[in-house]
């Protein structure tokens, strides 16, 4: 009998890095690049980084958070409404930092707000909806996306 067990974690790259800084408490980043997922392994499942090489001008709130969208598109042309001034559908919503009340650069780990979430194989574009309660820092901002996949042993 097969053991089935879970690959390490591999980087399928950076989503997101100047399209958050600065981004005042409520606003919306612009999407960033588009990330082909049909040449990936089509993982299983996944989970993203963010890193904040920056402090805060002041402590995030109570509660505050960085919500991250997926927009996936069939044709690569044709994505769902979001951007910098367009709140996506909360249909896209993947993953959620919650940040602790500290003015600390760091980094944040986080898997899928609904556990067995998987990103589609096709080209798909990411954004973020700042609730931290204060601006974003001007620089120094990344997420990046891993995969997980499960093999045989």
């Amino acid at each position: 009998m097969a053991i089935i067990k879970q690959t390490t974690l591999t980087s399928i790259g950076t989503i997101l890095s100047t399209e958050m800084n600065s981004i005042a408490n409520a606003g919306l980043s612009n999407a960033g690049s588009t990330i082909d997922l049909r040449t990936t392994n089509r993982y299983t499942s996944y989970t993203v980084r963010w890193t904040n090489s920056n402090t805060f001008g002041s402590p995030p709130s109570s509660g505050g958070a960085i919500v991250l969208y997926a927009l996936p598109s069939t044709d690569g042309t044709n994505f769902p409404l979001g951007s910098s001034s367009v709140l996506p559908s909360d249909n896209f919503r993947i993953a959620t930092f919650l940040l602790s009340t500290v003015t600390t650069a760091g980094q944040l780990i986080t898997v899928p707000d609904i556990p067995g979430t998987v990103l589609l194989p096709l080209q798909t574009r990411f954004m973020i909806r700042n609730l931290s309660g204060q601006t974003l820092p001007s620089s120094g901002n990344t997420i990046e996306l891993f995969g997980i996949n499960i093999e045989s042993a």
